[in-house]
């Protein structure tokens, strides 16, 4: 009741950020005419500031050399004997070279108008200290990856994947592969969080490159747990993450027309109390809820074939296909191909491309009905199975022809 209440109250007021369809002058989204559809319609860019080894293979071990290291941190700690200006200089080859210019114009030639940037807090180089070791020279390549997206007509969507000190264990999307976390309940890396997010609000609105950021998203992932953790994220540290951001825009004197959204993770992520817990209206009607559905794991469970999996999309229940519920506005911000019933099978069998044309249509077409839909991820490195490329990597299945460059006839495939 009480999310319901909230979801009213926000609903009646004028919501003082912008998405596509109420852009500011000075964004230039021409994307999404070219896409025919007011619906977000995106990729996410991973791998292209945090590195993750699985998507990358040959980058990781041959441009980068950096062996069995989990991550970026352990690969500089180890690789390059803690040298951030070296790794830098290495990275600057694998930021040059994972999505270059053509990507990006290759993205609006398929139909896509948005894309989601994962960074890490490294980005702003002074919030590093001794103890903590990333390549340097990230955030100038950002800039330009920024332009050339805002050239292209594409909305931008900068998402804090990395925090200040994990917010999950084990796992390379942090940048920092570790068995513990301590980003939850310190002052000290919430601290950090803080000032990287009104730094990038402040780049956002005062350089050119970056005129299409129209969400900075304060957290990917957390823990999903009801625990001590996650209900200080949502009581203390959302509220100070969106204040950080508003006073940011308040000291430039944006005008609410041209405010940025936040993203949350939604209900259905599963991180404790709902993130509307603790927050004011004004908070509230900054909201963007970014709902990650990767359907592998109930698919399993719901008898792991393709008639499943079919109908396990096209529910009408809350929480599997359909993700309609009182948290707007909403994007399912990543979401996959990913199934292990087909793992290993070569997408040549015509059986398999249709049933996976199939699952593509209709989660589209589910997604759709918030507003809209950032795939994960725009490519993927490796082999030509289902696992990896053709599984996460949009270009890849298309390239296969899986998914149809025109969306609009990809949709109309759906069977939902």
């Amino acid at each position: 009741m009480r999310r319901t209440l909230f979801a009213l109250l926000t609903s009646s007021l004028l919501v003082r950020a912008w998405l596509p369809d109420n852009a500011p002058s000075s964004a230039s989204i021409s994307a999404f005419a070219n896409s025919g559809t007011s619906k977000i319609r995106g990729v996410n860019a991973g791998s292209q500031y945090i590195l993750e080894p699985w998507m990358a293979a040959d980058v990781w071990q041959n441009t980068l050399g950096c062996g069995e290291a989990q991550a970026e941190r352990q690969c500089v700690e180890t690789a390059y004997n803690g040298d951030m200006d070296a790794a830098g200089a290495a990275w600057q080859k694998h930021w040059d070279s994972w999505i270059t210019q053509d990507d990006i114009r290759q993205m609006v030639a398929y139909g896509l108008n948005t894309i989601r940037i994962p960074v890490g807090f490294w980005m702003k180089e002074d919030l590093l200290n001794e103890y903590e070791r990333f390549p340097r020279g990230g955030f100038n390549h950002l800039v330009k990856f920024c332009g050339w997206a805002s050239d292209a007509g594409l909305y931008i969507i900068i998402d804090l994947h990395g925090l200040p000190g994990r917010q999950v264990a084990n796992n390379a999307f942090t940048g920092d592969y570790q068995s513990t976390t301590g980003f939850y309940q310190s002052d000290y890396e919430s601290g950090r969080a803080y000032e990287f997010l009104a730094w990038m609000t402040n780049q956002t609105h005062t350089n050119t490159a970056f005129r299409n950021v129209g969400t900075i998203e304060i957290a990917n992932e957390p823990k999903r747990e009801d625990s001590g953790d996650t209900q200080w994220l949502v009581q203390h540290y959302y509220g100070s993450a969106i204040d950080a951001i508003v006073q940011a825009e308040e000291v430039l004197g944006v005008a609410d027309a041209g405010r940025l959204h936040i993203a949350v993770m939604d209900d259905l992520w599963g991180s404790g109390p709902s993130p509307s817990t603790a927050l004011t209206i004004p908070q509230l009607s900054r909201l963007l809820y970014d709902d990650h559905n990767y359907q592998f794991g109930p698919i399993a469970s719901a008898g792991n074939t393709p008639s499943a999996a079919l109908t396990y999309t096209c529910a009408d229940t809350v929480g599997q296909g359909n993700r309609v519920d009182a948290q707007t506005p909403k994007v399912v911000g990543e979401w996959a191909l990913k199934l292990d019933m087909l793992a290993g099978q070569e997408v040549a069998t015509e059986e398999n491309r249709a049933f996976f044309e199939s699952y593509f249509a209709a989660q589209m077409d589910m997604y759709e009905r918030t507003r809209g839909w950032v795939y994960w991820s725009w490519k993927v490195q490796g082999s030509a199975d289902f696992v990896d490329t053709l599984q996460w990597g949009y270009l890849n299945a298309v390239v296969a022809g899986v998914v149809d460059a025109d969306l609009s006839a990809m949709l109309a495939k759906s069977p939902c």
